[in-house]
């Protein structure tokens, strides 16, 4: 999950989380073993729509997501999370990894 637009004068009324709940459910219909993101965290501060086109961790928090490394990336001088949700029941769940400063291998 990569990348939300939404239109100018819709934004801030929760119609990303409601697409990434779509995306979820899509992903689960379709037997996807998990889903990955890399969203920004803005550490309490208000962000920007230009730089929340991937998501905040907040919503992908609310949405199951789990931190699995913080990445090297930013956006808008924000650190950028790999998250991680399984979608398949056998499927071990992941733990949440100690902040790193590079991409997970």
């Amino acid at each position: 999950v990569f990348c939300f637009v939404v239109r100018t004068g819709y934004r801030r009324q929760g119609l990303a989380a409601r697409l990434l709940e779509g995306v979820i459910e899509y992903g689960r219909r379709r037997g996807a073993p998990a889903l990955e993101s890399y969203p920004i965290d803005p550490q309490g501060k208000r962000v920007s729509t230009s730089f929340a086109y991937v998501g905040t961790v907040s919503m992908f928090e609310r949405a199951g997501f789990q931190k699995i490394v913080l990445t090297a990336s930013q956006s808008a001088g924000l650190p950028r999370w790999l998250m991680r949700l399984n979608l398949q029941p056998n499927l071990k769940p992941t733990k949440p990894n100690s902040p790193t400063s590079g991409p997970s291998t």
